[in-house]
């Protein structure tokens, strides 16, 4: 009896430790976790404005990084109030100059404080069937297609091999390539007028992914649907609250 006790105290012990050890990624210095009002909250008082809470999902505006007048996406997962995706979408620009001088000086600082990419990918492909939009939809509480699209990982950026070191610990947030890989193959396409052109037609794949033990950043310039511009967006997931979702499904089956 008295070694029961003994062994039930140790294993709390490890589990309170390991839980401790869990930690969110975080956005703005706060972790990505909590509903998504008290998430709201916390982003008002880092000086966002909310503009409007639906379905799962807030838009919010405010500077970013040293960039006005950003869009703020906030996303809980479906039937769980449980904020795990956060996705800042910045102005948009109808010159390639302003669009990859926003990218390069965003994926630059990303490096110092995430390290190097585990991924980057950038490129005008141009040969046929390799034009199509493809994205990893893990679904969401959204309203448009418009919002839903700033919400996904692109797989085509990022999910094309597992990585034996990191697959166990990223199972569960799609694919990830070898440290190091990257694909910097733009040189076929000079011209900024071109470039931006490319932009439009949904031709260009130019992204960045860090891996942490928290959760995944991804960068990557993305086409306006609605205008002849685009625009960078930069994707957070939180590792925890997104396993727990995904544990929730795997249960379902």
């Amino acid at each position: 009896m008295f070694m029961k006790k003994i062994l039930a105290t140790i294993i709390a012990i490890f589990c309170a430790v390991y839980s401790y050890a869990q930690e969110h990624l975080a956005f703005k210095g706060v972790p990505i976790d909590g509903t998504l009002s008290s998430y709201i909250a916390k982003m008002s008082a880092k000086g966002f404005v909310s503009v409007s809470s639906q379905n799962g999902v807030a838009i919010l505006k405010g500077n970013f990084a040293a960039h006005k007048s950003c869009t703020i996406w906030v996303a809980t997962m479906q039937n769980k109030n449980l904020v795990s995706r956060i996705a800042v979408v910045f102005p948009d620009h109808s010159q390639w100059q302003y669009l990859y001088g926003d990218y390069s000086e965003l994926k630059e600082l990303l490096t110092v404080k995430y390290g190097k990419p585990t991924n980057c990918i950038e490129e005008f492909p141009t040969q046929t069937g390799n034009n199509q939009e493809s994205t990893q939809d893990i679904t969401h509480h959204v309203a448009t297609p418009r919002l839903k699209s700033y919400l996904k990982e692109d797989i085509n950026l990022f999910a094309e091999e597992a990585s034996e070191g990191l697959s166990d610990i990223y199972g569960g947030m799609g694919g990830v390539q070898k440290e190091g890989n990257s694909h910097q193959g733009y040189s076929n396409t000079t011209a900024d007028s071109d470039k931006i052109h490319e932009v439009m037609f949904g031709r260009c794949k130019f992204g960045v992914l860090f891996l942490t033990t928290n959760g995944k950043i991804q960068l990557s310039i993305e086409k306006n649907n609605e205008y002849e511009n685009g625009f960078v967006k930069l994707l957070y997931i939180d590792k925890i609250n997104n396993d727990i979702v995904r544990q929730d499904i795997l249960d379902d089956l």
